[in-house]
Protein backbone atom coordinates (compact mmCIF):
# COMPACT_ATOMS: atom_id res chain seq x y z
CA UNK A 1 0.00 0.00 0.00
CA UNK A 2 1.41 3.36 -1.30
CA UNK A 3 2.33 6.07 1.76
CA UNK A 4 0.85 9.45 1.62
CA UNK A 5 3.71 11.23 3.25
CA UNK A 6 6.52 12.51 0.02
CA UNK A 7 10.25 10.60 1.28
CA UNK A 8 13.17 12.83 0.60
CA UNK A 9 16.25 12.11 -0.53
CA UNK A 10 17.30 8.53 -2.17
CA UNK A 11 15.47 6.40 0.63
CA UNK A 12 12.96 3.87 -0.27
CA UNK A 13 9.96 2.95 2.11
CA UNK A 14 9.50 -0.66 2.16
CA UNK A 15 6.71 -2.69 3.88
CA UNK A 16 7.20 -6.28 5.01
CA UNK A 17 5.24 -8.90 3.31
CA UNK A 18 4.49 -12.50 4.66
CA UNK A 19 2.02 -13.60 2.38
CA UNK A 20 3.44 -16.59 -0.73
CA UNK A 21 3.25 -14.46 -3.92
CA UNK A 22 1.84 -16.97 -6.85
CA UNK A 23 2.79 -15.53 -10.33
CA UNK A 24 0.93 -18.02 -13.18
CA UNK A 25 3.11 -21.01 -13.46
CA UNK A 26 5.10 -20.31 -10.46
CA UNK A 27 5.09 -19.14 -7.17
CA UNK A 28 7.48 -17.86 -4.36
CA UNK A 29 7.44 -19.46 -1.04
CA UNK A 30 8.44 -16.96 1.33
CA UNK A 31 10.71 -18.81 4.44
CA UNK A 32 9.55 -18.67 7.90
CA UNK A 33 13.24 -17.00 8.80
CA UNK A 34 12.55 -14.37 5.68
CA UNK A 35 9.46 -13.61 7.07
CA UNK A 36 10.81 -12.69 10.68
CA UNK A 37 13.71 -10.47 9.13
CA UNK A 38 11.26 -8.72 6.50
CA UNK A 39 13.56 -10.01 3.50
CA UNK A 40 10.93 -9.85 1.59
CA UNK A 41 9.31 -6.18 0.79
CA UNK A 42 7.13 -4.54 -0.94
CA UNK A 43 7.98 -0.46 -2.24
CA UNK A 44 5.67 1.68 -0.28
CA UNK A 45 7.21 4.97 -1.37
CA UNK A 46 10.66 6.86 -2.72
CA UNK A 47 12.38 9.36 -2.09
CA UNK A 48 13.00 12.31 -4.76
CA UNK A 49 16.71 11.61 -5.07
CA UNK A 50 18.13 11.31 -9.24
CA UNK A 51 20.53 8.23 -7.89
CA UNK A 52 17.08 6.02 -7.26
CA UNK A 53 16.86 3.79 -9.74
CA UNK A 54 14.26 4.67 -12.26
CA UNK A 55 12.76 0.99 -13.03
CA UNK A 56 11.73 1.11 -8.98
CA UNK A 57 7.99 1.87 -8.43
CA UNK A 58 6.16 1.82 -5.96
CA UNK A 59 4.53 -1.65 -5.37
CA UNK A 60 7.13 -3.40 -7.01
CA UNK A 61 8.20 -6.77 -4.89
CA UNK A 62 11.96 -6.27 -3.73
CA UNK A 63 14.77 -7.86 -1.81
CA UNK A 64 16.71 -5.40 0.58
CA UNK A 65 20.44 -5.56 2.23
CA UNK A 66 19.48 -4.79 5.96
CA UNK A 67 22.43 -2.41 5.82
CA UNK A 68 21.61 0.75 7.65
CA UNK A 69 17.51 -0.40 7.66
CA UNK A 70 15.37 1.97 10.56
CA UNK A 71 12.01 0.45 11.33
CA UNK A 72 9.28 2.70 12.31
CA UNK A 73 5.88 2.92 12.38
CA UNK A 74 3.70 6.03 10.20
CA UNK A 75 -0.30 5.56 9.25
CA UNK A 76 -0.62 2.92 11.58
CA UNK A 77 1.28 0.75 9.85
CA UNK A 78 5.47 -0.56 10.45
CA UNK A 79 7.61 0.15 7.33
CA UNK A 80 11.33 0.19 6.98
CA UNK A 81 13.59 2.54 5.12
CA UNK A 82 16.62 1.57 3.44
CA UNK A 83 19.07 4.03 1.53
CA UNK A 84 18.00 2.73 -2.49
CA UNK A 85 21.57 1.04 -3.38
CA UNK A 86 20.40 -1.36 -0.52
CA UNK A 87 18.06 -2.84 -3.07
CA UNK A 88 19.25 -6.40 -4.21
CA UNK A 89 16.73 -7.70 -6.53
CA UNK A 90 12.86 -6.99 -7.80
CA UNK A 91 10.16 -8.22 -9.36
CA UNK A 92 9.04 -7.43 -12.67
Amino acid sequence: MPIKSKIIGDRVILESVTEVFNSGDSSIIVPDVAKETGAHLVIAGLGTAKTIPPELKVGMRVWAHPKDARRFTMEGKDFISVKSDAILAYQK
